[in-house]
């Protein structure tokens, strides 16, 4: 079983009925960040800069899918993206730009529909910043390569990045 696989199994058994708190759902979400900021860290110690641009491309957004299932769905969006795949649904446009205005930085649940909806906000760090901040040289266009319509530069740290969501199906 790989490190994916496991990632799932111990989410999967977190997740046993629709979160009810954002406490709740906080702890539920919390084995995926691990996991994406785990593989980045180790790909910037290995790698370095550059080849973490690629390792991100590569590995996030199989992190992710491997973190839903019928009941959940989990996933990170923002009004910069840098991958398509993360652009914004609808319903999330508004809590985004409700937290980029704010700088609200607690987490909470809406209700879309008969789904519920967990949302998190992203600010940057320092770490982020390498390539979320002004870019230049080989790491600017290794991130162009990677991601030809990319909208994530020149942050600065504390500015919000965008959300970490999670999706409960309601059964009902």
């Amino acid at each position: 079983m790989n490190k994916i696989s496991i990632g799932f199994v111990i989410f999967s058994s977190f997740y046993l009925h629709a979160f009810t708190s954002t406490e709740e759902a906080s702890k539920i979400m919390m084995p995926f960040k691990k996991e994406m900021m785990k593989t980045l860290k180790t790909s910037i110690k290995s790698d370095g800069i550059k080849g973490a641009v690629k390792t991100c491309h590569l590995k996030a957004p199989e992190i992710t899918s491997s973190y839903r299932s019928e009941v959940v769905a989990i996933g990170r969006t923002s009004l910069k993206y840098r991958n398509k795949n993360n652009k914004p649904e609808k319903w999330m446009i508004p809590i985004l730009s409700e937290y980029e205005s704010s700088k609200n930085k607690e987490p909470r649940i809406v209700h879309v529909g008969k789904d519920s909806y967990y949302v998190e906000p992203i600010y940057v760090k320092g770490l982020c910043l390498n390539c979320h901040g002004k870019l230049s040289g080989s790491i600017k266009e290794a991130i162009t390569t990677s991601y030809p319509h990319d909208k994530a530069q020149n942050y600065k740290v504390g500015d919000f990045r965008g959300l970490f969501w999670m999706r409960s199906v309601n059964s009902n």
